[in-house]
């Protein structure tokens, strides 16, 4: 088993549980999806508005 997270660790360290209880219940696998940018500087945003334009 491997656990991949940014070195910036901006994601939800929290939500690492529920991703290890998805598994023992036999998940292959399990990824998470941000379901809100809000906290987010003003330069990531635009960053990722580039990226997502590419």
């Amino acid at each position: 088993m491997t656990i991949s997270i940014d070195a910036d660790l901006q994601q939800d360290l929290h939500a690492i549980d529920r991703f290890l209880e998805k598994y023992k219940n036999d998940a292959e696998i399990v990824y998470g999806v941000r379901n809100s940018r809000d906290t987010d500087s003003f330069l990531k945003n635009i960053q990722q508005k580039y990226f997502m334009e590419l």
